[in-house]
C-alpha cells in the first residue's frame, strides 16, 4: 500500500495558525488547481506520492502568495475588520457565544425534561400561532422571561410576487425559572409546586400578528391568570369569579330539564368564557390557536368544535365550564 503526502503539514509550515483558521472560514482552499492535474483521485479524494512532494510545495507556496494578497484585499474593503488579528479576535469571540448558547439550550432542555411536564423547546413555542413556515426553536438565558419571534424573508419562487414568511423563536428563560403550559397558556413559574392559593408569576400574550408577543407580570390562582398589583387583590378577583361560576352552576341545576337543550344548537363566543370564569389570556391563546387551525377568524364556536379543539389543544375542563355557563343562561 502505497504512503501519501500529509498535505495539512505543509500547510502548517507555509501559513500561520491565524492564517489557516481564516482561510477555511471563507472557504478558499490552500492547493492550487494545477496540482489536482498530477494528484491521484481515490475514493472521492485527491492524494500525491511522495516523489511529487518537491512539486506539491512549490505549487502550494505559489497559490499563497495569491491567499495573502486577496485577504489584504479583504481587510482594506472590510468595515468591521481592518486586520487578521481583529478577525480572529471576533472570530473566538463568536465561537465562544455560540459553545455558550448550546451550552445553556442543553441545560434548559434538561430542565424540561426534568419537570416531567413538557417534551421540548418545540412543545412549548408550539402553544402560539407560528405561522405556515416554521424554522429553529432554540432556548437561551437571559435577564427576563419572554418568546422572541425572528422572521426571514424570501420569494416562493423567482416569478412569485408573493413573499415566503419563515419565523423562528427563540425561548427566554430568567435562571432558576421554570415553563409551564397551565390552561394553555405559556407561563413562568419560580417553583414547579404551584400554590393552588396563589402565586407571582409570568405568562406569554399573543396579539394578533405572530411576532405581536409580550409577557405579562400577574398572579395564578386557582388555574386563573390574573392581572393584579398584590396577591391578594388576585385572590380577591379569583374569590368573585368563583362565586360567579357557583350561582350559575346553582342556577343550572335548578333549570333541570330546561338543561337538555341540544348541544349541537348552541353558539359559544369570546365573551361568554370570559363570563363563565376562564381567565382572559387563555381564551385569547385558545382564540388564536383555533383561527389558525381553521383558516380564518372567528367570533363564535359551536359546541362540538369546541369540545373538539378544547380536547386537541389541553384544555378541555375550561371548555366544559363554558359550555355549562352557556347552558344555564339558555
Amino acid at each position: 500500500m502505497a504512503n501519501y503526502i500529509n498535505t495539512e503539514n505543509i500547510i502548517k509550515k507555509i501559513y500561520t495558525k491565524d492564517e489557516i483558521c481564516f482561510v477555511n472560514a471563507h472557504d478558499w482552499g490552500f492547493i492550487p488547481n494545477a496540482a489536482f492535474r498530477y494528484a491521484k483521485h481515490i475514493k472521492n479524494s485527491y492524494k500525491w506520492l511522495p516523489s511529487q512532494r518537491e512539486q506539491l510545495t512549490k505549487d502550494i507556496v505559489k497559490r499563497s502568495k495569491a491567499v495573502r494578497q486577496q485577504m489584504k484585499d479583504f481587510f482594506r474593503q472590510n468595515c468591521t475588520h481592518k486586520s487578521l488579528e481583529d478577525w480572529i479576535k471576533a472570530h473566538n469571540e463568536r465561537i465562544r457565544q455560540e459553545r455558550k448558547a448550546k451550552r445553556e439550550e442543553e441545560a434548559i432542555k434538561k430542565m424540561l425534561k426534568k419537570d416531567g411536564l413538557l417534551h421540548s423547546i418545540r412543545f412549548v413555542i408550539f402553544e402560539l400561532k407560528t405561522g405556515e413556515h416554521i424554522g429553529w426553536c432554540k432556548a437561551r438565558y437571559a435577564k427576563k422571561n419572554s418568546i422572541e419571534v425572528h422572521e426571514d424573508y424570501d420569494r416562493y419562487t423567482g416569478r412569485c410576487k408573493y413573499w415566503k414568511v419563515t419565523r423562528s423563536f427563540t425561548l427566554c428563560i430568567r435562571k432558576g425559572w421554570h415553563v409551564q403550559i397551565i390552561g394553555g397558556v405559556i407561563t413562568f413559574v419560580r417553583n414547579t409546586k404551584i400554590d393552588r392559593h396563589g402565586i407571582a408569576c409570568e405568562w406569554i400574550e399573543q396579539g394578533k400578528a405572530i411576532n405581536d408577543v409580550r409577557t405579562v407580570k400577574g398572579f395564578l390562582v386557582r388555574g386563573e391568570h390574573i392581572e393584579a398589583k398584590s396577591l391578594k387583590e388576585a385572590q380577591a378577583i379569583n374569590a368573585e369569579h368563583r362565586a360567579k361560576q357557583l350561582t350559575t352552576l346553582l342556577a343550572a341545576r335548578k333549570r333541570g330539564k330546561k338543561m337538555l337543550i341540544r348541544e349541537s344548537s348552541l353558539v359559544i363566543t369570546f365573551e361568554d368564557s370570559l363570563k363563565s370564569g376562564n381567565c382572559r389570556p387563555g381564551t385569547q391563546s385558545f382564540k388564536d390557536r383555533y383561527e389558525e387551525a381553521v383558516g380564518h377568524e372567528a367570533t363564535s364556536i359551536t359546541v362540538p368544535e369546541l369540545r373538539y379543539y378544547a380536547k386537541r389543544f389541553g384544555v378541555a375542563d375550561y371548555a366544559e365550564k363554558t359550555i355549562r355557563y352557556v347552558k344555564s343562561r339558555r
